[in-house]
């Protein structure tokens, strides 16, 4: 189980921890706003990643698709920096402001 497609499942299926943090975490090789990700840690839901001329800053949060990564360390001899898992965000759908009212039920 390698790819991300093959951990998806019917909702009703439930998923092993391990799966749930690959899903989390990007894999080596991946391009997130420009740093290139060069090691995994899926214990701690932290990666390391490279970056070419200007460092991000520490706390400074990375999104990437619908996970926000926080930058936690700095390595400016080898170009480097750590970030964690800090959020996940979800979509909410919209909820329109027209209501139909023969789905409402007057409880009392």
């Amino acid at each position: 189980m390698d790819t991300k497609q093959e951990l998806m499942r019917p909702e009703n299926m439930v998923y092993t921890q391990k799966e749930i943090k690959r899903m989390l975490m990007p894999t080596v090789g991946t391009d997130i706003n420009g740093y290139k990700v060069v090691y995994v840690n899926l214990g701690k839901l932290r990666f390391t990643a490279t970056y070419d001329s200007v460092p991000p800053e520490i706390n400074y949060d990375i999104i990437q698709e619908d996970k926000v990564y926080t930058v936690q360390y700095i390595d400016g001899k080898n170009k480097r920096f750590t970030a964690t898992l800090s959020d996940v965000i979800q979509k909410v759908p919209e909820v329109s402001d027209e209501m139909n009212t023969d789905e409402v039920t007057k409880l009392e």
